[in-house]
């Protein structure tokens, strides 16, 4: 098959990194494949280098509003499609999407729902008219959409108009043998890891405020990996609590499996989330994990078996867990064993790659069916 996977852009990101992986998988079994990322930022050039996969980029810069941009952009983006005469065309991400769907052509479009969106559910006038379009655009151009957790398509369906037959969930999966444990355990201060994009659903403020607490019985580190736009503002938050001496802000990585391998523990009490990769990564590395309870986490995280779950940001909840943790390293010990095991075994990039190539082969032979 010929195969084009077109994301905003390739920064530091769970999609982007899962799309950079499953090209990988896909090219390895004889596809023809290409990345076209809408903007110039990437952050993952070692791992294209690595794999040798096929990059495009358009050069775009803004956003929805900037009406002669877009047009440009899908100018640049159907030329592309011509050239390349793909079968098969895997959006992901909202502008990505709409500008797929409106430059496809007579190839086979397939949505990718990472998570369930927030603009769907919400009213402002703006936001109504960026669903009502992706609902549009959705139903009209798009022959089949992949959901990472029922809950994301269930959500699609009732916002969007979508149609329940042209969904399936395909799990998000990570390559188990980067990310894998450290061949020796680490020393020294425990360290709390969280990895993601400083964006306000992930929670990182009330992260900094429990930590402070914790500060108070342990001596331990707290690492940030990822940037945002929120950076800067949960940097001033960690000074004005005076807890700098124990914060590290790392910024993006692309070789952020090093930094799991260091670490007691992971954080990620978001409010909201997909099936995240970070999570995926950092349990495939053996790394005990306390995640809030939404979206498809809980099929992951089994509670005290493969990681700790707690209730969404809850800042009590997760200074309780991470003290029982880090006070009982049995516990640890038996957590980084399960949750290793249950990625390896559920969660691997070519268990998800295989999925996704069942689904396109499904589109294109128009049985794409539960």
């Amino acid at each position: 098959m010929r195969i084009v996977h077109v994301v905003n852009s390739l920064g530091f990101g769970g999609a982007e990194n899962l799309v950079i992986c499953m090209c990988k998988e896909m090219k390895d079994r004889g596809h023809q494949v290409t990345i076209i990322s809408l903007t110039d930022k990437v952050s993952y050039s070692h791992l294209i280098d690595r794999y040798q996969l096929n990059v495009v980029t358009l050069g775009f810069s803004g956003t929805i509003y900037n009406v002669p941009g877009l047009l440009l952009l899908c100018l640049k983006l159907r030329r592309q499609i011509v050239k390349l005469k793909p079968d098969v065309i895997n959006s992901h991400i909202f502008l990505a999407d709409l500008c797929s769907r409106l430059t496809r052509g007579s190839a086979a479009h397939v949505t990718t729902l990472h998570r369930d969106e927030p603009w769907w559910r919400q009213r402002s006038l703006l936001k109504r008219a960026k669903c009502k379009l992706e609902a549009i655009s959705s139903r009209r151009s798009s022959q089949a959409f992949i959901a990472v957790s029922k809950f994301a398509m269930t959500e699609a369906v009732s916002c969007l108009g979508i149609q329940r037959q042209q969904c399936c969930v395909i799990d998000n999966g990570v390559d188990v043998q980067r990310f894998s444990p450290a061949q020796e355990q680490a020393r020294g201060r425990p360290i709390i890891l969280q990895v993601g994009r400083f964006y306000p659903e992930k929670a990182h403020k009330v992260s900094l405020t429990a930590f402070k607490r914790l500060l108070q019985d342990i001596d331990c580190e707290l690492w940030f990996v990822g940037d945002g736009p929120l950076l800067e503002e949960t940097r001033a938050q960690a000074e004005s609590l005076g807890i700098t001496d124990h914060v590290c802000f790392l910024g993006g990585q692309s070789n952020v499996e090093s930094f799991y391998r260091q670490a007691t523990i992971s954080w990620l009490p978001s409010y909201r989330e997909g099936l995240p990769i970070v999570l995926l990564e950092a349990m495939a590395c053996g790394l005990p994990v306390i995640a809030s309870a939404v979206g498809a986490i809980p099929r992951l995280v089994k509670h005290q078996q493969t990681g700790v779950l707690i209730d969404a940001a809850n800042e009590a909840q997760l200074l309780s867990a991470t003290r029982g943790l880090l006070q009982d390293e049995k516990l640890r010990a038996d957590l980084s064993q399960a949750a290793r095991e249950n990625v390896v075994n559920n969660f691997s990039i070519r268990a998800t790659s295989d999925e996704y190539l069942k689904s396109y082969q499904h589109v294109l032979t128009q049985s794409f069916n539960e």
